[in-house]
């Protein structure tokens, strides 16, 4: 199996996708990590309170790198951006799920972080065909998440171990 992806370690923002209410689209959380030249992007309608929990998410085209910074409006009308936690990710670990289940570990981020994410992104999900665990730290959020390869716009779960947050109370 060619991965469609394959994130190691970098950084990521959580942005919060404010769009304007004639919009079709309801307003959103994007989750970008950096994956070479360009960010892979999730859209998310809810975030977790608690962990475990599994969230669905839409896999979005690709975006451009400034968006790791970036706030203020989209072109297009469509809407804003504000960032809500930004930092580094590190891969736990990439689960190939096919015939030789093979699983490469990397470097990680915190001791920690490290020891609850290998127990907890050890899941067999029937349905997934290779997945990579990850963990986020920023001021803001400590998590871990895993997800599995998906296109771009097709439907997936990221399953969450761990979701620590403190958000502002304006979301």
């Amino acid at each position: 199996m060619v991965p469609l992806f394959i994130l190691q370690a970098g950084r990521f923002v959580l942005l919060r996708h404010e769009m304007p209410p004639h919009h079709s689209l309801a307003s959103h959380w994007d989750l970008l990590f950096e994956n070479g030249d360009l960010l892979l992007t999730f859209r998310l309608f809810q975030l977790c309170e608690s962990a475990p929990v599994e969230l669905s998410a839409t896999r979005l085209p690709d975006h451009r790198r400034p968006y790791l910074e970036y706030e203020g409006e989209v072109s297009g009308g469509r809407g804003t951006v504000s960032q809500v936690a930004t930092g580094n990710f590190a891969a736990i670990n990439r689960k190939e799920i096919d015939c030789n289940d093979a699983v490469t570990t990397v470097e990680l981020l915190k001791g920690d972080i490290a020891t609850q994410g290998e127990a907890q992104c050890a899941s067999k999900h029937p349905s997934r065909r290779a997945s990579t665990c990850i963990a986020l730290e920023s001021a803001v959020l400590q998590a871990l998440l895993e997800f599995d390869d998906c296109c771009t716009d097709e439907e997936t779960i990221i399953l969450v171990g761990r979701w620590d947050m403190s958000l502002p109370t304006s979301y």
